[in-house]
């Protein structure tokens, strides 16, 4: 389907030097188009971002399997809600099947070595989430959760800051999750984490 967007007359327009290079540009071009039809994104496990996908494409398929690979066995994980909705340890555990919660990423994020995912179950009431994890070395190391809170994310500049800079320091916004709201209007509790 995207591989219709792609103009075919692309080649007409590079010069005619190197027909060859020109023809693994589109080649190239066209795997990316590919993929992205097959997947809905690329799936790059190089990136931080790859491979969070690549471990959330793994529990909706059922597939634990590279789970192993893509999670140290020492995880360091963070909760907070309430204990019934730690979903995601149990499945990282083996504790749950992966049928039993389905997590419905709706936004990806990168700063660094962190990747925020925004996200939600689809129930009769929606249960909203916020992942946030660390990747080091191609492995995911760490892991905060969040349910049914809105996280807003801040840079709170200087290192070690007094209270006199902090009320005058403006803090950046590196990231605010933006399913905050409900469709009935209610907002979820708020919780700042500074960096």
């Amino acid at each position: 389907m995207l591989g219709n967007c792609l103009p075919l007359p692309i080649y007409s327009r590079v010069p005619s030097t190197d027909g060859a290079r020109v023809r693994v540009l589109v080649r190239k071009i066209a795997e990316i188009f590919e993929e992205l039809a097959n997947t809905g994104t690329l799936a790059d496990t190089n990136s931080d971002e790859g491979i969070v996908r690549a471990l959330y494409r793994a529990l909706s398929q059922g597939d634990v399997h590279p789970v192993s690979k893509l999670v140290t066995p020492d995880l360091e994980w963070w909760f907070h809600g309430p204990p019934s909705q730690d979903h995601m340890m149990r499945l990282l555990t083996g504790a749950a099947s992966c049928d039993s919660f389905s997590f419905e990423p709706v936004r990806f994020f990168s700063q660094g070595s962190k990747v925020f995912v925004e996200g939600k179950h689809s129930t009769r009431h929606n249960v909203f989430w916020v992942h946030i994890w660390t990747v080091k070395e191609g492995r995911i190391t760490q892991l905060r959760e969040y349910f049914n809170t809105a996280v807003l994310v801040t840079d709170l500049k200087p290192n070690k800051p007094s209270v006199e800079i902090v009320s005058s320091y403006p803090c950046t916004t590196i990231w605010q999750s933006q399913l905050w709201k409900s469709k009935e209007g209610k907002s979820l509790p708020g919780f700042i984490l500074a960096v």
